[in-house]
């Protein structure tokens, strides 16, 4: 049985993705370990099989392991030729990314891109490039390769000859303008021909398909960048199926000849039973690999695509679909087994009163202080890092709270909020205080902004509670659109703490100067609510008082005290403003976080503060102007 066994691992590395890591710009060093990693672990499934199984030509399981092992070789080369996608395929817009067709990408930033997002009131779309012909170099000029390209409009005009590929629709929209999003990842997009959104009228009244069209893009772009996804289910998708079912073909194989009698020299029924489950399981996993490439959103755009290309070569008339054409069709549009994506509806929490009610915070003192002490011995010796660390494991990372899913009222607030906004300008509909920071970019005027009115949100939040608990809260106050304006306040305000402390690449300014301001409001936190039972009753104190101690965080719990005093009579004013607060803080944050840094966190799930900024970005708008500036565009 051990070289069914061996077989059976080899054939399991053939399914691993070789491109599942960000593989950089050097695709030769992965590309040589990958193929000497299978030789080797073929060689080795040769000599198990020659050395344990009698060679004789009669002999079913030897012929059944070498076939196997042959079949996983060659698709394994096939896989691993996601390495060499960017730079050896066919030219496409992808390819173009790399620079091997700048102009494309250019023409391609020069659409209009409010009309392409409301495509479906039938506005023209010829600019709007979904794919390049195959053997684009050999078209010869640059007309004929936009006449063979598939456009937009192509698909919209095959979806409306087809209903069964309306589902395809939105897919190729948000592929097609995945171009534009990865052209300005690599620096290729031009802001100065950036489109204008003055003319947006309702864009986001569906804001459950906006959010959905940013997720699918995000979803192609994770797949470009990180996964051999868009080698083997669309650019190579006949090739990898085929040799997938080639690998099904020798598994199968490989379990009739060891469920034959005789045919392996084991008695042993464990080592059969075990055997013939890793087998079906192998099979199994093969056969998920490939409903999922056939079903996957990269099988809706090849599908829509090859349709659409076929009837531009037979001048606009309506094709046949054979048998084949009909299954596919049927398999891609009304299977939705793997309809989920990267990104999962997840927010970040951070909360700094669960980190004052915990005893975390005097262990954290503690360390600093002795590691504080220690930094001589510890720079003498070699080990000046432990510190770093010990603040790293111990310090305020310990205070993020689970993760809460992203539901309908954020987003619509959001939406409501972006549907809004005239152009890139701080206008009337931005608060007094966003348009303090606006045109200043620095993490020392957002942060301690963002800092300040979290506090105050938490003020406001234990100030409510307590009025909750005393009975003095109208009837009406849990309900309706204050209870909305509260949740959305809420856990937008400890998303933002949450990008702070954990991701403060995404948001404007240095990400140290992110962290050192974070740390002076956490430690002024520690410092005056250390120990205090009633939490509420020592921020009233200390909003009382007129020292200098802790001066950050009393400052703050001022304004949480006045904007409670000021508005506290009426809930759904006091939320309202809040919640609105909190949306245009992180709209504003989301356009000037790294790009680099983007791509990062969509490789480990993606933020919602990506989404926004991929967003915007179709909108046009790279950066906020400063408020002063308004009067003199209008």
């Amino acid at each position: 049985m051990y070289p069914v066994w061996a077989v059976s691992l080899l054939a399991l590395y053939g399914c691993v993705n070789s491109a599942a890591a960000d593989k950089g710009r050097d695709y030769k060093s992965p590309l040589f370990n990958l193929l000497y990693n299978l030789g080797f672990y073929g060689g080795y499934v040769l000599m198990m099989s020659s050395t344990t199984i009698p060679t004789d030509d009669d002999n079913m399981a030897n012929k059944a392991v070498v076939l196997l092992t042959a079949i996983t070789i060659c698709k394994g080369i096939h896989r691993s030729m996601a390495l060499v996608l960017p730079r050896r395929m066919k030219p496409t817009l992808q390819n173009v990314h790399t620079g091997c067709r700048p102009d494309l990408i250019a023409l391609a930033m020069k659409s209009e891109i409010e009309d392409h997002l409301r495509h479906t009131v039938g506005d023209p779309l010829e600019d709007l490039i979904v794919d390049l012909p195959p053997g684009m170099d050999e078209l010869g000029s640059y007309e004929e390769v936009l006449s063979n390209a598939v456009s937009m409009a192509d698909i919209q005009q095959v979806c409306k000859e087809r209903d069964q590929l309306q589902p395809c629709q939105d897919v190729c929209l948000s592929f097609s303008l995945s171009h534009l999003l990865q052209g300005h990842i690599l620096g290729l997009s031009n802001t100065a021909a950036a489109p204008s959104i003055a003319d947006y009228t309702s864009l986001l009244i569906d804001y459950k398909w906006v959010f959905k069209f940013i997720e699918v893009e995000l979803a192609f772009l994770y797949d470009v960048f990180f996964t051999g996804n868009a080698f083997h289910c669309y650019y190579q998708a006949k090739s990898a199926s085929f040799w997938a079912c080639a690998s099904l073909i020798g598994i199968c194989f490989v379990g009739v000849a060891v469920a034959i009698p005789g045919t392996m020299n084991s008695p042993h029924t464990a080592d059969l039973t075990i055997t013939l489950f890793i087998l079906v399981s192998l099979a199994i996993l093969q056969l998920v690999q490939l409903i999922w490439s056939w079903t996957s959103n990269w099988a809706r755009v090849d599908l829509a695509c090859d349709y659409a290309r076929k009837q531009k070569n037979q001048n606009s008339r309506q094709i046949s679909w054979s048998w084949w054409i009909r299954l596919k069709a049927s398999m891609v549009t009304r299977t939705n087994w793997f309809d989920s994506y990267l990104w999962q509806d997840k927010l970040g929490q951070h909360s700094l009163i669960d980190e004052v009610s915990s005893g975390g915070c005097m262990s954290f003192s503690t360390i600093s202080s002795l590691c504080g002490k220690c930094a001589p011995l510890l720079e003498i010796s070699g080990l000046q890092y432990i510190g770093q660390v010990l603040r790293d494991l111990c310090g305020s990372s310990n205070a993020k709270g689970d993760a809460i899913r992203l539901d309908d009222k954020v987003k619509q607030s959001i939406a409501d909020f972006i549907d809004n906004i005239e152009n890139d300008k701080i206008g009337e509909h931005w608060l007094p205080f966003i348009e303090d920071n606006a045109g200043f970019e620095k993490a020392e005027a957002f942060v301690a902004r963002v800092m300040g009115f979290y506090i105050s949100t938490w003020y406001c939040e234990l100030a409510d509670q307590r009025q909750e608990q005393e009975g003095t809260a109208s009837a009406s106050a849990g309900v309706g659109e204050a209870a909305k304006n509260r949740h959305v306040a809420i856990v937008l305000s400890k998303y933002c703490a949450y990008l702070v402390v954990s991701a403060p690449e995404l948001l404007p300014g240095v990400s140290w100067v992110a962290k050192h301001i974070y740390n002076r409001f956490a430690k002024q936190t520690r410092s005056a609510l250390s120990g205090a039972e009633d939490i509420l009753q020592a921020m009233n104190t200390l909003a009382e008082a007129d020292g200098e101690d802790n001066i950050l965080f009393v400052a703050a719990v001022k304004m949480g005290k006045n904007i409670y005093n000021e508005l506290s009579e009426d809930r759904s004013s006091l939320w309202g403003f809040l919640a609105c607060y909190w949306v245009q803080a992180l709209v504003y944050a989301a356009p000037y976080g790294e790009v680099e840094a983007h791509m990062q966190h969509l490789s480990q799930g993606g933020e919602l503060i990506t989404h926004l900024w991929a967003l915007l970005f179709h909108f046009g708008i790279y950066k906020w102007q400063p408020g002063e500036n308004a009067e003199e565009g209008e």
